[in-house]
């Protein structure tokens, strides 16, 4: 007897082919009595209304749905009995499969360990000093352990894969870029060259970034040091320049300051000589006075001749002309120095306040009025009141 599983009861005849209802009869009324819903619109009034007919419908709709359910129900009964009895008789097979099928997966996996074992050993013959870069598990592929997977096919797969790095590393090394060591880690991460060389392309335009921003950064080091010694040396020179007008100044005002030393010694000299000059003719003009005074009184207490009387007078005579020509030789000299030195006449206040003005210089020199704020200015603003004053 065949070991298969053979329906007794019912038999094909018995088995329900078709569950018959009044389909149409049921179809035409749903028809007539839901065409009275169609475009129905309720108003806020009819709420109450559109309730009860939406309550009217689910109860015809579960009516339905209930028979529908009991006649599945009454459908299927037999058939879950039998599904039951099947699954018994399904379970008496599995125990002895899932015995086989350890011992079957054991053997499987045998021959799958020894199969990688081989192909690992293929692989490290064939791809020499490129091991310690393209380990085994980079290039393996899960698909060779399959037993439809031969091992030819599996070596010749290995050969093609390991030429391809090959040339693919010898491409990268003749483009003898500085980012060698970047651009094969990149290809030996995902063994895609395009990516390799894009990664190439990145990183000489981040080179070029950098050197450029670098070059700029130079520029502006550069620029502000220029610039830092052209105001350093403009601040020296200003200094400098400050510092030679301050001495000119001084120089001015120390030239100044001996001129008008020296215009007041020779003032000084000059009105001496007057006064002395006057002196000495008031005593001429006194001896004079007194000498008169004393002909005028003179009394003969010897009895002369006329011839001695004439004598002594004309010896008195020559001597006060002698004098009155000494007098008249001191004045002369007097107004030729005079003559020889340019004399201004100023009142006497003036004359006053341009005394006080050289003494307040005086001190201000003794007080050091060259270190002080604005000197430099004050030295501008005379040079150029100096220059005015001559061009005028």
């Amino acid at each position: 007897m065949s070991m298969e599983l053979v329906i007794i009861s019912p038999t094909e005849e018995g088995y329900i082919k078709e569950i018959e209802f009044n389909k149409e009869d049921l179809k035409k009324q749903l028809a007539v009595k839901l065409e009275t819903y169609k475009g129905m619109v309720y108003s806020d009034e009819q709420i109450k209304i559109a309730k009860g007919d939406r309550a009217d419908l689910n109860k015809l709709k579960k009516a339905i749905e209930k028979k529908r359910l009991e006649v599945k129900r009454q459908c299927l009964a037999p058939y879950v009995t039998f599904e039951v009895d099947v699954k018994e008789l399904l379970s008496l097979i599995d125990e002895p499969i899932e015995e086989i099928d350890i011992q079957v997966k054991a053997y499987e996996k045998k021959v799958e360990e020894e199969k990688l074992i081989d192909i690992e050993a293929f692989y490290n013959e064939s791809i020499g000093d490129l091991l310690t870069i393209l380990p085994y598990t980079k290039l393996f592929n899960p698909k060779w352990a399959n037993v439809s997977v031969n091992m030819a096919s599996i070596k010749k797969e290995i050969t093609e894969d390991i030429d391809k790095v090959t040339k693919d590393l010898d491409i990268i090394t003749g483009l003898k870029s500085e980012f060698e060591t970047e651009i094969k880690s990149v290809y030996l991460e995902e063994l895609d060259l395009t990516a390799a060389l894009s990664k190439r392309t990145v990183l000489e335009k981040n080179k070029a970034v950098q050197e450029e921003y670098q070059r700029k950064m130079e520029e502006k080091a550069e620029m502000e040091r220029l610039i830092k010694e052209a105001e350093e040396k403009k601040r020296i020179e200003e200094a400098e320049r400050k510092r030679l007008m301050q001495l000119e100044f001084k120089k001015m005002v120390d030239e100044e300051a001996e001129k008008q030393r020296l215009i007041k010694l020779e003032q000084s000299k000059l009105l001496e000589r007057k006064l002395e000059i006057v002196e000495s003719v008031k005593e001429n003009n006194s001896f004079e006075a007194e000498l008169m005074k004393e002909l005028e009184n003179y009394e003969i207490e010897e009895v002369y001749t006329v011839e001695d009387a004439e004598n002594f007078f004309d010896e008195e005579v020559e001597t006060i002309e002698e004098i009155i020509g000494s007098i008249e030789e001191i004045q002369g000299s007097i107004d030729n120095t005079v003559e020889d030195v340019e004399m201004i006449t100023i009142p006497k206040e003036e004359y006053e306040e341009l005394l006080e003005d050289s003494h307040q210089l005086e001190c201000l020199k003794a007080c050091g009025v060259d270190e002080w704020v604005g000197y430099a200015e004050a030295i501008e603003m005379y040079i150029e009141t100096e220059k005015e004053g001559k061009n005028k």
